[in-house]
Order: structure tokens, then C-alpha cells, then sequence
């Protein structure tokens, strides 16, 4: 999918963080208030709220997992439940919800080329929060960050030898071999959430 027409990108005035790997959320506008439909903020606020729904609903079933079987037992839970919870949550809501990074760990969650650009913009501005819009302002897409945003995350995405256990690198390398989530620091960018409208 083509992204093309930038409609605004909102930067940061505060940051709020879940219970653990974050997206952050309070927002103020730029310029370009007066370039936006008349309906973006509801696409703003929709986008916000289903990205905290969906957060939450990952992070509560990855604490329990991690609490019946350690990280490796959640590395395990998340390669075969993490998307059948987004894929329910996405059709309760009427959205397409799926993450992005350009260090992705499952292949289904690889940005395309827009996206990169868009990831750079996302770490170039330290943004939080953008819509966009495609298809001659007919559909739109809410992107938010999601970060490294406790310790909890570096079980799973911190640094191999020292963050990572041996027995979660194992199971990590046989259930994600080309992943590129590993080594990041606490607070780090992870990806975005996406969250796919049509009207």
C-alpha cells in the first residue's frame, strides 16, 4: 500500500507508559491543522484507544505467561497467540491492527519501504502519534510508538548474554530465526502500532 499524503504527524507533550513494552500517547498538534479533514480527530482517538486496548490485552497475556513458564514459555505464547488476539480485537473493532518495526522479530510484522521512511521520521522527530491517509482521503491509518518501556521487556528484547536468558535465545532462535529484536536498551523504539480504517 502506497502511503501518500502526510496529514499530520503530532509530537510529544507528555508520555504515558503501560505496564511494560509502551506506546505513548499524549500528543499535541503541528502546523498543519488547517490542512485536516474535519473527522481526523476521531481517527486520532479511535487509533489511541485501540492501540491501548490491544496493549493491554498482549501485555496481560504475556505477564501470565511469563509468570506459568518463564520467558521462554511467553516467547512460545506470543509465536502462536499474539496475532489470533490482534486479529480478534481487529474484527470486534471494524480495523485492521497489526504492528510494524524495521527490527522485527516475526516476519508478518516487516515494514514495507513507506513504512521505513516513516519509522525514520517516527525516530528522526521522537513523534508518538500520526494518521495518515490514502486513496484520495478515503481511508486512513493511525500509527502510535511502541517502546522498550520496562525491564520486563528486556527478558525477551534486551541484550543476549546479559538481559536474555540461554533457554529464551534458545527458544527465540527456533522459533524466530531471522529475528532482529534482540540487544535493545530499556526505552528504546520497538515499532508502531497500525491500525488500518475505511469508511
Amino acid at each position: 500500500m502506497k502511503l501518500n499524503t502526510f496529514l499530520t504527524l503530532l509530537i510529544p507533550t507528555g508520555i504515558l507508559f503501560l505496564v511494560a513494552c509502551s506506546n505513548d500517547t499524549q500528543m499535541e498538534s503541528d502546523s498543519l491543522q488547517e490542512e485536516q479533514p474535519a473527522n481526523l480527530q476521531k481517527y486520532i482517538e479511535q487509533g489511541r484507544s485501540i492501540s491501548r486496548k490491544m496493549q493491554g490485552i498482549l501485555l496481560s497475556n504475556v505477564s501470565s505467561a511469563i509468570q506459568n513458564g518463564g520467558p521462554a514459555h511467553a516467547i512460545a505464547f506470543c509465536n502462536t497467540r499474539a496475532i489470533p488476539l490482534t486479529d480478534s480485537l481487529s474484527e470486534l473493532e471494524g480495523v485492521k491492527i497489526s504492528r510494524i518495526s524495521d527490527k522485527n522479530r516475526n516476519p508478518n510484522n516487516v515494514a514495507s519501504s513507506d513504512e521505513l521512511e516513516l519509522i525514520n521520521q517516527f525516530k528522526t522527530n521522537n513523534a508518538k502519534d500520526t494518521v495518515l491517509s490514502w486513496d484520495n482521503n478515503e481511508n486512513y491509518v493511525y500509527y502510535s510508538t511502541i517502546k522498550t518501556g520496562m525491564p520486563a521487556c528486556m527478558k525477551c528484547h534486551g541484550s543476549v548474554g546479559s538481559d536474555i536468558r540461554p533457554e529464551t535465545l534458545n527458544a527465540l532462535d527456533s522459533l524466530y530465526p531471522e529475528d532482529k529484536a534482540k540487544n535493545h536498551a530499556l526505552g528504546d523504539f520497538r515499532g508502531l502500532w497500525k491500525i488500518e480504517f475505511t469508511q
